[in-house]
């Protein structure tokens, strides 16, 4: 999967029209060569990779919900749906008493269940929600898998300044053809840049990186213009 600069000129009539256009007023705009230089650009972006990590307080809610819910509710009809002395409802009968035990306390939990011997379930592989992010640290800004919980956009530098993929719309071109910002996101694979790009490279960076970056380098008045696409509201301020 690439993306060629030349390509992001067209909208095909389906792509979206989300950002500003900065067209002029005079009627003969499509037909004049004069006329100032129109660039259409495209913010292209990874969705999240893992649902956000809980907040502090929302384990505390849902914990306390939890354990409200479990002291209101009626207790399973275990015989509809287990066997007698079947060994789910063995693992059951456990699994119920330890939740009970660690939410309500062993006052309340009351006696184990005399459930026997309960062999144990096949272990589950669990992974490090950071784990794609370190086997791939050796890339660094390159990497699609840096801030799994968020959404990362692509950004080209063009010698030592950052920008957006974009490209200039040519002469035949209409500009109902062209639109400033393109809104993509990648669903599989990865792309790369052509040669002909004439990009030096590219990077994955969270919203806050893309603010930084645009504003260390005086372009605050790009930032200013897009800021809307990436979910930033006049006036916020990125943590």
């Amino acid at each position: 999967m690439s993306f060629n600069p030349r390509v992001l000129a067209r909208s095909a009539g389906s792509a979206s029209r989300s950002a500003r256009r900065h067209a002029s007023s005079s009627s003969s705009s499509s037909s004049s060569s004069a006329g100032p230089q129109v660039t259409a650009s495209l913010l292209l972006s990874r969705p999240p990779l893992l649902t956000p990590s809980a907040h502090p307080l929302e384990s505390a809610y849902y914990a306390h919900s939890s354990s409200v819910r479990s002291a209101l509710s009626n207790p399973a009809p275990t015989q509809f749906y287990f066997k007698p002395g079947s060994l789910p409802l063995r693992r059951f009968q456990r699994s119920q008493h330890q939740h009970e035990l660690e939410t309500f306390g062993p006052r309340l939990a009351g006696s184990a269940p005399d459930v026997g011997d309960v062999p144990g379930e096949a272990p589950v592989e669990e992974v490090a929600r950071d784990h794609w992010v370190k086997e791939d640290s050796e890339r660094g800004e390159k990497s699609l898998e840096r801030w799994p919980e968020e959404e990362v956009y692509c950004l080209v530098k063009d010698g030592k300044r950052w920008s957006f993929p974009s490209t200039t719309v040519e002469k035949g071109e209409g500009l109902d053809e062209a639109t400033f910002f393109l809104r993509s996101h990648i669903l599989a694979g990865e792309p790369s840049i052509p040669q002909t790009a004439g990009w030096s490279g590219h990077a994955w960076l969270s919203a806050k990186e893309v603010e930084e970056k645009l504003r260390a380098q005086g372009d605050e008045k790009v930032w200013e213009a897009v800021k809307g696409m990436f979910g930033v509201a006049e006036g916020d301020v990125q943590a």
